[in-house]
């Protein structure tokens, strides 16, 4: 008899949430699920942050790859919304705006409104 393999973290996460097509997208390729087991479920982050996320997104060509993966999303600027629900959307776009380029997953997000290279102003966010 041989022994059960067990399942991979992130398939077991996955399965718990809306968000498991884009868990699975990235989580063989960080922390994700690892990150999310400890976020607090009272921490929160304004839409405004989502928004900016989306918007790279278009610039880049790739918000309708996005949508395929969140097709209900509706963030207000000034709303709260769950810092999980954020940080699977960060992951989830910067993994498919590096797959539409020859760029390196570690730069993908080079020039984003969050990045040093990109001073933070109300035009960017």
């Amino acid at each position: 008899m041989s022994a059960r393999k067990p399942r991979a973290p992130w398939r077991i996460f996955a399965g718990l949430m809306p968000e498991n097509r884009a868990i699975a997208l990235v989580a063989s390729h960080c922390d994700i699920v690892e990150r999310l087991e400890v976020v607090p479920p009272s921490a929160q982050v304004r839409g405004v942050w989502i928004r900016a996320i989306e918007r790279q997104l278009s610039k880049r060509g790739r918000l309708d790859v996005y949508r395929d993966y969140f097709p209900d999303d509706q963030y207000s600027a000034l709303g709260f919304y769950p810092l999980a629900d954020c940080l699977v959307r960060l992951a989830s776009a910067g993994a498919l705006s590096s797959m539409s380029t020859s760029a390196a997953p570690s730069s993908a997000w080079a020039g984003a409104p969050w990045s040093s290279s990109a001073p933070l102003s109300a035009a960017n966010a």
